[in-house]
């Protein structure tokens, strides 16, 4: 029988071994390139994620209609105003927002226009939409049957009707609607109305801004009452006109005054109704745009456009501005 020798034997076992040992060091490498790949996935997928949306809160419904949400243009952000102040806005994408009494923040409701004013009530509104008019009252939407460019309406005193604006090639014509049918009548027809066809709040009559040269502007008003273009004319008294580009006017409550942004160095005058003078209001390196007394005549709100479209509000007593962070606003209308 074949032996085999001692030295044959020594080196077969080693032979084994190191197999053996080789085979437990690959595996063990393997092992620990599982562990490795199984880590780095879990570091990626658990510790570098998208940090989650903030939750908005919601607020309470506002007056004026269904609340969708509170507005969503940064969570962390305080939309207050002052105490006591309520205003309705609208974007520049066309949704309308409005904050409830005592400061609580800006809500946006289901209703989509621009140019939106607020009647006497509070809760009747009047907006447009692609050169269209809305009325919202008693939780419904009303259309006014006209064609054209329908601009700045305006609220009279009463809020049992509005005027507005029918932009058009050959001029800018004015129109009257009441509320009751809301069958537009044709007022008047002049080359370029630059501010709302307002009511005065002592007269009832109603206000035109027209454009006359790049740096004048006359104010007049009319008789409200007046349905043809000649009555209208005669009706006429002129109230003052301005070397200034004008671009937007409120009247102030007691009908004393009015308040006007200039087109051209973008700042916000006062109009003195009896005497035509011209006084400065807000002076600054902000382009300033649609000024609008609240209902006292205590604040006055207006567009920084420099700003991106926020809203500012200026406290009359003490000539105190207050920066509301809510930006690209493209109307604004006091409920109080």
């Amino acid at each position: 029988m074949y032996k085999r020798k001692r030295g044959e034997y020594i080196a077969g076992v080693s032979l084994f071994n190191t197999i053996w040992l080789s085979l437990i060091g690959v595996g063990l490498c393997l092992l620990m390139l599982i562990s490795v790949g199984a880590m780095w996935q879990w570091v990626t997928e658990e510790h570098f994620s998208a940090p989650p949306i903030p939750t908005v809160r919601a607020v309470q419904r506002p007056a004026v209609g269904p609340v969708a949400t509170s507005v969503p243009v940064n969570p962390n952000v305080s939309l207050l105003l002052p105490e006591g102040a309520r205003l309705i806005l609208s974007s520049a994408n066309g949704d309308i927002f409005a904050n409830e009494a005592n400061g609580t923040a800006f809500v946006k409701s289901l209703l989509h226009g621009s140019e939106v004013t607020v009647a006497p009530d509070g809760r009747t509104l009047a907006y447009t939409r692609s050169g269209g008019l809305y009325i919202y009252r008693a939780g419904r939407e009303e259309t006014v049957s006209i064609s054209g460019n329908i601009i700045m309406p305006a609220w009279n005193a009463t809020g049992d009707g509005l005027a507005f604006v029918l932009r058009e090639a050959n001029g800018d014509s004015v129109y009257r609607v009441p509320l009751d049918s809301l069958q537009p009548v044709h007022l008047l027809t002049v080359p370029e109305i630059v501010a709302p066809p307002l009511t005065n709040p002592a007269t009832g009559r109603l206000l035109i801004v027209e454009k006359l040269g790049a740096k004048q502007t006359i104010f007049y008003t009319i008789d409200p009452d007046c349905t043809t273009q000649i009555d209208c004319a005669k009706s006429r008294r002129d109230v003052a006109m301005v070397n200034r580009a004008v671009n937007w006017a409120s009247y102030h409550p007691n009908a004393a005054s009015l308040v006007f942004s200039d087109l051209d160095d973008g700042n916000l005058y006062l109009l003195l109704t009896g005497s035509g003078d011209v006084q400065p209001v807000v002076m600054d390196s902000g382009y300033k745009r649609r000024p609008t007394f609240n209902k006292d005549g205590s604040w006055l709100a207006y567009v920084n456009v420099t700003d991106g479209g926020k809203l500012y509000v200026f406290r009359i007593s003490d000539k105190h501005i207050y920066s509301i962070p809510f930006g690209s606003i493209a109307s604004l209308s006091w409920v109080n």
